[in-house]
């Protein structure tokens, strides 16, 4: 967590732009969490991080971690804008292009009263910190269980991240459109959720 968002937290009210890196860090550590636990590249591409209390993984490969900081750094504009509903992590068999697996964040606005300043956008929170890191805890440890009872995974696989947001906005002419890439004759489950003030972020 950043400087700014620990104060921000702790003075007893939280920014839309502190709740926005909140969801965009929980982004990172997810995917970063699942490339790792279902070996999309190999396990000495990443190194073991302690995020929020618990011990996480994190690529280290250089193109890897440029790509998605691309991604993430759009992400954020987006969700400081109210303008993204959904990302989507798929895993995708290299040979078949098939979708063996599909991760959906959904992105829930919690309406308030608010500046709609994003700088200086607060509002009295109705959560500690505490409770905020427990929850991002609680989902991490979720994710983690939940690929044990997944089928391994025993082909070479690529991975897309998938972007939802309103339709009116500027997209960067590197993003390109693509389909929704579900996984056929799935069953899907749903994870916990965590929130603060400005968002919630169910997992599926």
């Amino acid at each position: 967590m950043s400087a700014q968002t620990q104060k921000q937290l702790t003075k007893g009210a939280i920014t839309l732009k502190g709740s926005t890196a909140l969801v965009t860090e929980y982004f990172e550590y997810a995917i970063n969490q699942i490339l790792y636990l279902r070996g999309i590249y190999p396990e000495e591409d990443f190194k073991q991080t302690k995020a929020r209390g618990l011990f996480t993984h994190v690529t280290t490969d250089v193109e890897l971690i440029t790509y998605l900081q691309k991604i993430l750094t759009q992400v954020q504009q987006w969700l400081l804008e109210k303008k993204l509903s959904r990302l989507v992590l798929t895993i995708n068999s290299r040979e078949t292009r098939e979708t063996i697996e599909r991760w959906q964040f959904n992105i829930v606005i919690e309406e308030g009263e608010s500046s709609g300043d994003g700088e200086n956008d607060s509002r009295p929170t109705t959560k500690t910190e505490q409770e905020i890191n427990r929850e991002l805890r609680d989902i991490m440890k979720q994710i983690v269980s939940t690929v044990t009872f997944l089928p391994s995974i025993n082909e070479k696989c690529t991975f897309n991240i998938l972007v939802y947001t309103d339709r009116n906005i500027e997209v960067p002419t590197t993003w390109v459109d693509s389909d929704p890439h579900h996984v056929k004759n799935s069953e899907q489950v749903r994870l916990r959720s965590f929130s603060t003030d400005y968002h919630r972020v169910e997992t599926m």
